[in-house]
């Protein structure tokens, strides 16, 4: 069991100890609500809040020791002053790492972080630790990095989110990868970048840092600094799409799988490996082949989503995980918390895919909706707006329409900053005036959706609008 030494620890912040801790100290929270046996409290400053309010609660709530800027009077509770506690925990979070010996997978990119990697913790073996939902950001990783036990762990899959340029710098400090992979790069938080370029070149800097492997698809191979160990996915062949011309069941599936409009790719000479990778849409699912090994995905997902399935099987396979064991592990996997995910209540078919949005999300979420939803069943499509995208959004939530089926039966409701520029792309796709309803939160929507007739309901928006809110209790 991972104890994290008293001395150790003033020594990696630069702090001192008002007292010593007489219990052992395992793990850290930086909320009193969820504080656990043998943890210590973080009373970290923020715009919105400050930690140190809390100090006395925490103590009250069974925390063993706290790290504080300043001493808390009144308080037995031990307290570890130090200059900032945010700095003193990343810190601690990077020397720590330091002593690890499980081998930690760093996941980056646009979207799917989070779906990838709850994916390849699967596919890995069952001693494998994963980022705790989605904790990823300066906060979140070394939270994330200080509840690896490598006694328990031999693998550790560690989410990496950045917002802005050159915090990716300090992430990698702090994790320092043995390997490394890069979903996807496209315009999310694109507001804070000056191109979708430069997105990609901070993300890159995860992978350029690893000690070791690192995996992405061809078409990000510009964004490629390392010389070495690393592994280019390439599009060997995508079969078309299929439309099943029959179905027996009253509540059976239409599938309308989209191809990847792309030409096939030819091997490209350097220092790494390729690996080739064919898709296949069928009737139940994918098959993929990952450097010649077959696979088979029994979900109707869309392209982006399937294309962290393969590199999450050539992760796994470089891990030598066995092809056998890799497919058995796929059976099981079900999608995250709100991304993707099928609700049935009463007569209404809900897909709720709002933890977060994009352009590259929408679209395949959109896809996967339409490759899943039951048949000839109208939809009502409640569109959330996409925060961060900087000076091109209007033009970036116009487009979200451009994959969107065109139906007269179907209802849309914009939600948000943007839900008017939403409208406007779905007025030019041909949409009447009266299938679409504009507002500005999702409170608002909740008697709407209601009264509308439709029995599919779709759900996509950036988290600020918490449009998960909107499904109808069970």
């Amino acid at each position: 069991m991972k104890v994290f030494d008293p001395s150790l620890l003033a020594k990696w912040t630069g702090g001192f100890w008002t007292r010593d801790p007489e219990e052992k100290i395992e793990n850290f929270c930086f909320d009193t609500r969820k504080l656990g046996k043998n943890e210590c409290f973080l009373a970290i400053k923020n715009a919105h809040n400050d930690g140190h309010n809390y100090v006395k609660m925490a103590e009250k709530s069974g925390a063993v020791a706290s790290i504080v800027e300043h001493e808390i009077p009144g308080v037995l509770l031990p307290q570890l002053v130090v200059k900032n506690t945010l700095e003193a925990f990343q810190n601690i979070a990077k020397h720590y790492r330091e002593t690890l010996t499980t081998k930690i997978i760093g996941v980056t990119g646009s979207c799917g972080k989070t779906s990838l990697k709850e994916l390849l913790a699967l596919l890995l073996d069952d001693a494998t630790f994963k980022t705790p939902e989605n904790f990823n950001n300066h906060l979140g990783l070394p939270f994330s990095i200080t509840q690896i036990d490598p006694e328990i762990h031999q693998n550790a899959v560690i989410e990496v989110g950045i917002s802005c340029p050159n915090e990716m710098d300090l992430l990698l400090d702090m994790l320092q990868p043995d390997e490394a992979i890069l979903t996807n790069v496209g315009p999310a938080h694109l507001g804070n970048f000056d191109s979708i370029n430069a997105i990609g070149v901070e993300k890159f800097k995860l992978l350029n840092g690893a000690k070791g492997n690192v995996f992405f698809l061809e078409e990000f191979q510009n964004f490629n600094r390392k010389k070495d160990h690393f592994y280019v996915l390439s599009l060997t062949q995508k079969k078309h799409s299929y439309t099943p011309t029959e179905t027996s069941e009253e509540d059976s599936l239409t599938y309308n799988i989209l191809s990847v409009r792309r030409p096939s790719v030819k091997s490209i000479n350097h220092n790494g490996g390729n690996i080739f990778y064919t898709l296949c849409p069928t009737e139940r699912g994918w098959n993929i082949t990952v450097d010649g090994l077959n696979f088979h995905v029994p979900f109707l997902l869309g392209n982006g989503a399937i294309q962290n399935f393969v590199l999450a099987i050539a992760v796994a396979l470089k891990n030598n995980v066995p092809q056998t064991l890799i497919q058995e592990r796929l059976q099981h996997w079900k999608p995250f918390l709100n991304r993707g995910v099928w609700k049935r209540i009463g007569d209404k078919h809900y897909f709720i895919d709002c933890y977060n949005a994009n352009p590259a999300s929408y679209a395949d979420s959109l896809q996967h909706f339409y490759n899943e939803k039951p048949k000839n069943l109208p939809t009502c499509f409640v569109l959330g707006s996409m925060e961060e995208l900087g000076p091109n959004s209007e033009k970036y939530h116009k487009e979200i329409a451009s994959h969107i089926n065109i139906n007269s039966e179907d209802y849309f409701i914009c939600v948000g900053h943007f839900g008017e520029a939403i409208k406007e792309g779905l007025l030019d796709r041909g949409l009447s005036k009266n299938q679409i309803q504009c507002f500005e939160i999702a409170e608002d929507v909740s008697n709407l959706l209601k009264r509308l007739p439709q029995g599919c309901i779709y759900l996509k928006g950036s988290h600020c609008y918490h449009l998960e809110n909107l499904v109808a209790e069970e």
